[in-house]
């Protein structure tokens, strides 16, 4: 687990050198309002990847809380560039949305990325320290520098991933483009709505406008489906390179 105290982040473990005795297992607790980074290895531990490069803890976090809090959450880094290899594991704190959760969130196409959600602890991954049979990293494998940028900048422009496939876009162009206008108002005048293959974009008058509207409708369910954002950037949209 993982504190801050006085700005500085404290880290909770048991010592190295701690056995448990299988025969009278030690209570496990949690606190409501905290998110452990050291994810229990068990039947409701969750596996989540490939997943974009240049996506945050917290917005990772955001994107599987959709389902209910969370009692453990980690985004696997590199030991040594600190950037993300593209997994996650989690679990909530309401283990029985644990199966809800794998079954919503997988194959849901993240950044071009179709993902993977399941338990982790599958045959062959065990709950020993030494965990073999299966290699999340060939799943996810090492960034490319290109993969590796930065996230693109807030911008007028918010991108909607995720509502739908683009045969459902192009069959419901007419009513899903209301409902997304619709809800989209709430948070500033729409200037143009548009969509391409599966992605919506929506213009809105100025940027502070799409930014309150990105962390509204990041997470939210549209169609049964994980509502994902992003901007594009005014050159994009102006000379219209939406792929």
């Amino acid at each position: 687990m993982e504190l801050i105290f006085l700005g500085t982040p404290l880290k909770i473990r048991r010592h190295s050198e701690y056995t448990e005795d299988p025969k009278n297992p030690a209570p496990k607790y949690h606190i409501p309002g905290i998110i452990s980074t050291q994810v229990e290895n068990d039947n409701n531990k969750i596996f989540l990847g490939p997943l974009p490069l240049n996506l945050s803890d917290d917005e990772v976090k955001k994107f599987v809380s959709s389902f209910g809090p969370l009692r453990a959450f980690t985004l696997v880094k590199d030991i040594k560039t600190g950037s993300s290899k593209g997994y996650a594991f989690f679990s909530y704190s309401d283990a029985s949305v644990t199966d809800a959760a794998c079954e919503g969130l997988n194959g849901i196409n993240l950044g071009g990325k179709e993902v993977v959600c399941r338990r982790a602890n599958i045959p062959g991954y065990g709950t020993s320290k030494v965990k073999v049979g299966i290699n999340y990293d060939s799943l996810c494998p090492v960034p490319t520098i290109l993969e590796c940028a930065m996230p693109p900048p807030a911008s007028r422009i918010l991108v909607l991933q995720n509502l739908a496939t683009a045969e459902e876009l192009k069959k419901e162009e007419e009513e899903i483009s209301e409902d997304i206008r619709s809800e989209c108002r709430k948070y500033g005048e729409i200037r143009d709505i548009i969509m391409h293959n599966d992605r919506v974009f929506v213009e809105f008058d100025n940027v502070d406008h799409a930014v309150t509207a990105s962390g509204s409708l990041s997470g939210r369910r549209f169609n049964n489906r994980v509502v994902i954002t992003t901007f594009l950037s005014e050159f994009e949209w102006q000379s219209k390179s939406l792929d």
